[in-house]
């Protein structure tokens, strides 16, 4: 038999794995690797030397004669300067001093800024607090006093001439006119500024006679202050929903009620510009009829 029990061919080749090629490839690279490494530390100086004068200009029948290694320079340097950004310098904050943010005005500041506006349009008119305006005094000498609150919540304007209203009617004479012409326009300007007015109106004690056109002294004073009221909104266009008329009868006096005099200074209306500014107050409302909620500070 050609084949021994158990047994390969007789004769038969051996085959090599696979991974053997990749094996002895990788084997071959390395030896040439470290061949080359070893003539790389072992450098012929006259070689390199033969090496560098083939670049000269003879060697290549150019007839320059110098090497391209003897050019010179075109930069100003050995080397080329790299271009690069300097960073910023760091501010000098030894120096700095932040802006200074103005605080908010006090009330004090603007009931003091608002009394000196009304004083310049009301020159003509103005009256010196505590003082009696006499009952044959005529218009426009006195009349008009510039009051503020004790804690400057507001400023009042208090017109208590006795040619501004007769007694026992609510219609604007000529010096009120005069007067609230005089102011109109500061008024709708600390008005836009979100500055809320209130209109008050003030009588004597002084009786309705009966039958009468007014029932009480709380109709009267209520229709002075419309009355008032309705001269800014009409005349000169201001906001309604920023001036809040009042009746306030006669249980304020502003002087005594036992002279004529005094009793010619309670029949007045006050006009009271509050220093506290609240610029939403300022719209409209968005439907007829709905209020814009108007409040008095300490009502």
């Amino acid at each position: 038999m050609d084949k021994k029990k158990g047994g390969k061919k007789s004769g038969a080749k051996m085959v090599l794995p696979g991974w053997f090629a990749s094996y002895a490839d990788m084997v071959t690279v390395l030896m040439v690797f470290f061949i080359l490494l070893f003539t790389m530390s072992n450098v012929d100086e006259e070689r390199f030397m033969a090496l560098i004068d083939g670049f000269a200009g003879e060697r290549h029948g150019r007839g320059a004669g110098d090497s391209v290694f003897a050019e010179p320079s075109p930069f100003e340097y050995d080397q080329p300067p790299v271009q690069t950004e300097e960073p910023p310098l760091p501010p000098d904050i030894r120096g700095y001093t932040p802006p200074l943010i103005p605080p908010e005005p006090t009330h004090a500041q603007i009931a003091a800024e608002m009394a000196n506006a009304f004083r310049t349009y009301l020159a003509p008119y103005y009256q010196v607090p505590g003082s009696v305006v006499p009952p044959g005094a005529e218009y426009p000498n006195n009349g008009v006093e510039i009051i503020h609150a004790h804690d400057y919540s507001y400023l009042r304007l208090i017109m208590n001439h006795h040619a501004y209203f007769l007694s026992g009617q609510s219609a604007l004479q000529p010096a009120a006119i005069a007067v609230i012409d005089a102011i109109a326009e500061t008024l709708i300007d600390h008005i836009e500024r979100g500055h809320r007015i209130v209109i008050e109106g003030h009588a004597d004690n002084i009786p309705m006679s009966p039958g009468g056109r007014y029932f009480d002294n709380w109709d009267l004073t209520a229709a002075r202050a419309n009355a008032v009221f309705r001269h800014l909104v009409y005349n000169w266009g201001a906001n309604p929903f920023m001036i809040q008329p009042m009746g306030m009868g006669d249980l304020h006096p502003f002087d005594t009620n036992e002279t004529p005099e005094g009793r010619a200074n309670n029949r007045r209306v006050e006009i009271r510009i509050y220093t506290e500014v609240r610029p939403e107050t300022t719209t409209r409302p968005t439907a007829p009829g709905v209020s814009p909620g108007f409040t008095i500070p300490g009502l």
